[in-house]
């Protein structure tokens, strides 16, 4: 991810603490990262990958293995309050929440409205009772309008959108972070290795393509903060930069696009006082690019076009003095 070009990241499920501080302390090379450990889901939720015969995996790993993991499946105020707790006990930067089911998951749709507005207001409250934010996995209109409404500051996907909901988006400056190449990467996934992909699944995301792009460029239209997010590990880390392409391709300028993905998405995790622009006191995170991105924005896919990539005042990539 960092060769791609992408010096900060968002882990919205799956990556523990330990992860995060390797990262820090620089045993490993890769993008500053904040982490929400895992999501919260109600039982049978978008997050809850228990299938019928009762075997539950998640990122197939069997649930109890990890011990970095606590309980990410909640219902009802006592557990939801306990989980949340648990989440940021383990060292979670923000919450993450299934507020409608999805399209990977196995025994729900992509409309259907999960966790109750109690229960998200309880999230919310645990995640800014910490000083943090909450983030939601919302694809259907009334889970989308659940969470803008109980106060979650950004919705990941929006697949079904409405304009009501966009304009009290716009309202209460929540974000939108569209994730337009996670559907695309289901596609290629199936395609590179058939049989990878759930039935099911190929069948909501074939369902929900026109229809999120219509989501996309409405919000565009209205002035929705949109924040680049790419939704990785569903499609191949490092690949990044095609969100941007489609961000084009769906109703925002090269230079909306580039903003997306620098100065607001550093507003959507918190950190615009830290990244997100070139300005004195700041940590210096920019790139060198063979190529103007505002005339063919496709030139950040090509790592061969990144000369240099910094990150914290260090290049991690330099052709240019090298």
């Amino acid at each position: 991810t960092l060769d791609g070009g992408v010096t900060t990241v968002r882990d919205a499920g799956g990556a523990p603490l330990g992860f995060k501080l390797a990262l820090e302390r620089g045993l490993i090379p890769g993008p500053r990262t904040l982490i929400s450990v895992l999501f919260l889901s109600q039982t049978g939720g978008h997050g809850d990958s228990t299938l019928p015969t009762g075997v539950r995996l998640s990122f197939g790993i069997p649930i109890g293995c990890v011990p970095e993991w606590p309980e990410c499946i909640c219902d009802g105020p006592d557990e939801v309050y306990r989980a949340a707790r648990s989440m940021l006990r383990a060292g979670a930067d923000f919450i993450k929440m299934m507020t409608t089911g999805g399209v990977m998951s196995p025994t729900d749709e992509p409309g259907a409205t999960q966790f109750t507005r109690e229960e998200i207001a309880i999230m919310v409250h645990e995640a800014h009772a910490h000083g943090k934010t909450s983030m939601s996995h919302a694809q259907g209109t009334q889970g989308i309008r659940n969470a803008v409404e109980c106060g979650v500051e950004s919705i990941e996907h929006g697949v079904y959108l409405d304009e009501a909901t966009a304009a009290e988006m716009v309202r209460r400056g929540i974000f939108l972070v569209p994730t337009l190449q996670a559907p695309l990467a289901v596609l290629r996934r199936e395609e590179e290795t058939p049989g990878s992909v759930l039935p099911q699944s190929l069948r909501k995301t074939r369902e929900v393509l026109d229809v999120h792009s219509a989501a996309v460029r409405m919000a565009v239209d209205m002035g929705v903060k949109v924040a680049m997010g790419t939704d990785s590990g569903v499609g191949k880390h490092g690949a990044n930069a095609e969100e941007l392409r489609l961000l084009t391709e769906n109703g925002m300028t090269p230079m909306q696009a580039i903003v997306a993905a620098t100065k607001t998405a550093s507003e959507c995790v918190q950190m615009a006082g830290d990244i997100g622009t070139l300005e004195a006191g700041k940590l210096a995170d920019l790139l060198v690019v063979d190529g103007d991105p505002l005339s063919d924005i496709s030139v950040l896919e090509d790592r061969s076009k990144l000369l240099m990539i910094m990150q914290g005042g260090r290049a991690h990539k330099d052709l240019i003095t090298s």
